[in-house]
C-alpha cells in the first residue's frame, strides 16, 4: 500500500456503523434480520471495510460475498451514514450498488469478477481471504443463498435436510436399476408384485429408472460436455484484446474493446444525439487513421456510411464478431455449435434408447399392469418428449465455453492487474473504465437493456454484485 491508501485504510478502521445514540445498533439489526450472532457480525462489518477498501484501490469492480452484501445492503438504508459520511467523507468518492441485469452472461460475469475480487483480497492484504465470510466461487453462485422476508412470530423456520448429492444419485441409482429388473425377473416376481402396486403398476418404476439414469449421466456427462484437451498451456497462448473480449463477454464486449481501444489511440472521437430512434453514436475518425484489426476496419467502414443508433451499431458488431468467435473456436477456448449440439444428443441418447425400448416392449408388458395400453403409450411417449427436450435444451441454453477456455481466461484474470486501460475493458467490460478519464465514454456506448444480450453492467445485484 502507498501512504494514501494506508490513510485510507486507516480512516475504514476507525469508521464505525454504530451510532453511539443508537438504542438499537447497525450491528444489531443486521444479527437480527440475517440470524446471525454479534461476533460473526462483527466478523461480516469488518470484511465489508475491506470490500470498501478493495473497491477503491484493486484496479477493476469487486463483487462481494453474500454476507457482505448483507451488510451493504443495509448501510444503504442509513443513507446520511452511507452516502455523507461513508462516501463522501471515509471513501472520498460514491460506491454504486446497481442490480445485476440477470441471464447466464450476466452471472458468469459476476462469477469471473468475485474471482478476481478473492485475488485481489490475497494480494493486497497478505492473506487469503476467510472462507466463513468469503466462500469459494462454487459455494458463492453454484449454491447462492436465497433471502426472503419473513415474519417469524407466524412462522417457523427449520433447516433443509442436505444429504450428500452423491449419495442421493447413488441411492436413485440403485432404486433405478432395482426397479428395472423387478420388472422382468421371476425371481424376484414377489417383490415385483409388490412394487407394481406401489408404483401405480409400472409406470412409477419407469419413471424411477429414468430420473436415476438423468441423474447419473448429468453427474459423469457434466464436464465431458466441456472438456477439451489442448497441449498449450495457458500461460503461453497469446490472446488479443477482441479474443479476449469474446471470451468473457461476447460480441457486446468486442465492441466496447474496439471503441475505447480506437479512443485511447487517439483514432477516434465519440459523440451522443438522442432522437427518436433512441440514442445517436456520432463518431469521427482521426485522419490517417489506421484500423489494427478487420473488426476495426469493417468499424471504420460503417462509420463513413452514416449515422446509426446504439442498437444498430451493437445488432452490426454482433455480425462482425462471428469470425472473431471461429478463431476462439479454433484455438479450442469455445465448442463449434455443431459439436456442442452433437454431444448434448449423445450425452441424452441412452435416455431416449431406453424410452424407446421400453414402448417396443409395451404389448409384452400389457398382460400383468393392468392399464389400458392407450394410457401407457401416452405416459411413454411423454417420457420420450420430455426426454428430447432436455436435450435440446441443454444444447442452446449453456454456453459452450471450453474446460481449456476457462483456464486460459482464469490466467488472464491473474495477470490483468496492471494490464493497458483496453485489456481491463476486455476481461471486465464496461465497469472497468469507471473512477478513470474514460468514464463518459463508457456511459456513451453502454449496451441498453433492451438489446443486452451478452450482458454488460456497471455494477451488480443480489444475484451478483459489484462496486466501484
Amino acid at each position: 500500500m502507498n501512504l494514501q491508501q494506508q490513510a485510507l485504510y486507516q480512516r475504514l478502521q476507525a469508521y464505525s456503523l454504530d451510532a453511539p445514540e443508537a438504542c438499537f445498533s447497525f450491528s444489531q439489526r443486521l444479527a437480527r434480520e440475517n440470524g446471525w450472532s454479534l461476533a460473526y457480525t462483527h466478523g461480516v462489518i469488518d470484511e465489508y471495510k475491506k470490500f470498501a477498501f478493495l473497491a477503491m484501490v484493486a484496479g477493476h469492480t469487486v463483487s462481494p460475498s453474500a454476507a457482505v452484501d448483507q451488510a451493504w445492503h443495509l448501510h444503504l438504508t442509513y443513507t446520511r451514514s452511507y452516502w455523507n459520511e461513508f462516501c463522501q467523507g471515509i471513501l472520498g468518492k460514491p460506491l454504486h450498488h446497481e442490480p445485476s441485469r440477470g441471464g447466464h452472461a450476466e452471472q458468469r460475469r459476476y462469477r469471473q469478477l468475485y474471482q478476481q475480487t478473492l485475488a485481489s483480497y490475497e494480494r493486497i492484504f497478505a492473506e487469503p481471504p476467510p472462507a466463513e465470510f468469503w466462500p469459494s466461487p462454487e459455494q458463492r453462485f453454484d449454491k447462492a443463498a436465497h433471502y426472503v422476508r419473513v415474519n417469524r412470530q407466524h412462522l417457523w423456520l427449520l433447516p433443509k435436510l442436505r444429504p450428500p448429492r452423491k449419495a442421493m444419485l447413488l441411492l436413485l441409482s440403485v432404486v433405478g436399476v432395482m426397479a428395472g429388473l423387478m420388472t422382468g425377473c421371476s425371481v424376484l416376481q414377489p417383490f415385483d408384485n409388490v412394487l407394481k402396486a406401489w408404483m401405480s403398476a409400472g409406470i412409477g418404476s419407469f419413471l424411477i429408472v429414468n430420473i436415476a439414469f438423468s441423474a447419473l449421466l448429468m453427474m459423469l456427462g457434466s464436464k465431458w460436455l466441456v472438456s477439451i484437451r489442448c497441449a498449450t498451456p495457458p500461460s503461453a497462448l497469446k490472446l488479443n484484446n477482441l479474443e479476449l473480449a469474446y471470451l468473457t463477454g461476447g460480441a457486446d464486449r468486442v465492441f466496447q474493446t474496439a471503441i475505447v481501444a480506437m479512443v485511447e489511440r487517439g483514432d477516434l472521437t465519440v459523440l451522443t444525439q438522442d432522437d427518436d430512434n433512441g440514442k445517436i453514436l456520432k463518431f469521427t475518425l482521426a485522419r490517417g487513421f489506421k484500423a489494427r484489426s478487420e473488426f476495426e476496419q469493417a468499424l471504420a467502414n460503417k462509420m463513413t456510411a452514416g449515422r446509426f443508433n446504439i442498437k444498430q451499431w451493437y445488432r452490426f458488431a454482433g455480425d462482425l464478431a462471428q469470425a472473431i468467435r471461429q478463431q476462439l473456436v479454433r484455438k479450442k477456448l469455445l465448442i463449434a455449435t455443431p459439436v456442442w449440439v452433437m454431444r448434448c444428443i449423445l450425452l441424452f441418447s441412452p435416455l431416449i434408447l431406453l424410452d424407446l425400448a421400453r414402448l417396443m416392449d409395451v404389448g409384452v408388458i400389457e398382460a400383468f399392469l393392468g392399464l389400458p395400453i392407450e394410457w401407457r403409450l401416452v405416459g411413454f411417449i411423454g417420457l420420450i418428449g420430455f426426454t428430447i427436450v432436455k436435450a435440446i435444451s441443454r444444447a442452446l441454453c449453456a454456453n459452450p465455453q471450453s474446460s481449456y477456455g476457462d483456464q486460459v481466461l482464469a490466467y488472464y484474470q491473474k495477470i490483468q492487474a496492471n494490464a493497458p486501460i483496453t485489456t481491463v475493458v476486455a476481461i471486465t467490460g464496461l465497469s472497468g473504465l469507471e473512477a478513470t478519464a474514460y468514464a463518459d465514454l463508457a456511459e456513451a456506448i453502454r449496451i441498453p437493456a433492451s438489446v443486452n444480450q451478452n450482458g454488460d453492467s456497471a455494477g451488480g445485484g443480489c444475484g451478483g454484485c459489484g462496486g466501484g
